[in-house]
């Protein structure tokens, strides 16, 4: 599924997610706000709008991954994800994603 921000008729963000019914959890793919957008929340706000979404459709949790040195790692504890998991992804001819896999309780 995905939720797009508007602002004056122009997209400015946009969050891309999935519900797996299977182990109850919602996983965010992708979280993007234009750069000179961001602070102001508009990536706040799409975040907290899946999780209602995920709420509403019995989610008992959230989780998503973020690379160990994005600065969006505050962003995402600010708003209450703890990170559960070290992992490092192998994405071919030997580069690896290092990442912290988040997560945040919905019930």
């Amino acid at each position: 599924m995905f939720l797009i921000a508007y602002k004056e008729g122009a997209a400015i963000g946009f969050a891309a997610f999935q519900k797996d019914f299977l182990i109850n959890e919602t996983k965010l793919h992708k979280l993007y706000v234009l750069p000179d957008i961001q602070t102001k929340g508009v990536g706040k706000a799409l975040l907290q709008e899946v999780e209602l979404l995920a709420q509403a459709a019995g989610q008992s949790s959230l989780v998503l991954n973020v690379n160990r040195y994005n600065k969006a790692l505050g962003f995402y504890e600010h708003l209450g994800y703890r990170i559960f998991k070290e992992e490092d992804i192998d994405i071919g001819n030997g580069f690896f994603m290092n990442d912290y896999e988040l997560k945040k309780s919905l019930v």
